[in-house]
């Protein structure tokens, strides 16, 4: 992921990009709880609709329970965080077996586009903020 942001802001205009940090809510949880094996089960169920349900987006694990992904702005901020939201809600939706347990889990989500003057680390950095933002407000949602 970071090739691609680095080529993305050497060969591209990225302010035509957006971002978005998600991060899985209460993940510690789920390992402490099922186990490690039940926590590497539920981050593959969630990475399919975050990688399958966004279009041109490339979508990547950012770190533990973290995922990355950026995409094009081809329509406004506000369908593509709705877009987004639809993604979170069927996450939300899908419980998860793991043996003879049934885990719900959930996802918060930070969006950025890129403005003027970002340098990478600045654009996830925002991202970022927006993902604490949402995460000390209740958690399950997108924060753009």
């Amino acid at each position: 992921m970071a090739e691609y942001l680095d080529k993305l802001f050497k060969s591209d205009d990225p302010r035509r990009s957006w971002l978005a940090i998600a991060d899985l809510d209460d993940f510690k949880t789920v390992n402490d709880t099922y186990g490690h094996n039940c926590g590497d089960l539920v981050l593959s169920t969630i990475a399919s609709p975050l990688d399958n349900n966004l279009g041109r987006t490339l979508a990547c694990r950012w770190g533990g329970e973290e995922f990355l992904l950026v995409g094009p702005i081809d329509q406004d901020m506000e369908s593509r965080r709705k877009q987004l939201e639809r993604v979170r809600r069927v996450i939300a939706d899908q419980p998860i077996w793991y043996e003879e347990h049934l885990i719900n889990v959930t996802i918060t989500m930070g969006l950025a586009a890129c403005q003027e003057g970002y340098a990478v680390k600045e654009w996830i950095k925002v991202a970022d903020e927006r993902l604490y933002e949402g995460k000390t407000h209740g958690k399950n949602q997108i924060v753009m």
